[in-house]
């Protein structure tokens, strides 16, 4: 009964046991960065998208939705704009500027990312 071959087994058995749990729980850390990976992944994706509709309506491209604001999918999410013109009276010439509120919003509903803004019409005329 006290022989060392008994001794060894358990050890080992033991040492098996220790190695186990600290696996599962390097593989339970590695699952959960990659879920993170790839939310950051579709967050970026979505700002870049952004971005590009951005550069649209500041060159004209899009001068529906700078005129009216909208909404439309952009990647994973949701963007929505809305669009206030504020004239401005100056001594040369009327001036139309538009008050953008720019939210990008997640298909659970959440807001992702805001943006207030200024852009005057026709500057890119």
């Amino acid at each position: 009964m006290n022989s060392p071959k008994g001794f060894l087994l358990i050890e080992a058995l033991v040492a098996v046991l220790i190695l186990s749990a600290a696996l599962a729980a390097s593989l339970g850390a590695l699952g959960q960065a990659l879920r993170l990976t790839r939310c950051a992944e579709a967050h970026t994706r979505a700002v870049h998208a952004l971005e590009d509709l951005l550069f649209d309506l500041e060159t004209g491209g899009r001068a529906d939705l700078l005129r009216y604001g909208g909404k439309g999918p952009l990647e994973d999410y949701q963007y929505e704009i809305k669009s206030v013109p504020i004239e401005i009276a100056t001594s040369l010439l009327p001036t139309s500027f538009y008050d953008l509120s720019m939210r990008l919003i997640s298909n659970g509903g959440r807001d992702f990312l805001s943006i207030e803004s200024f852009l005057k019409e026709g500057w890119f005329l």
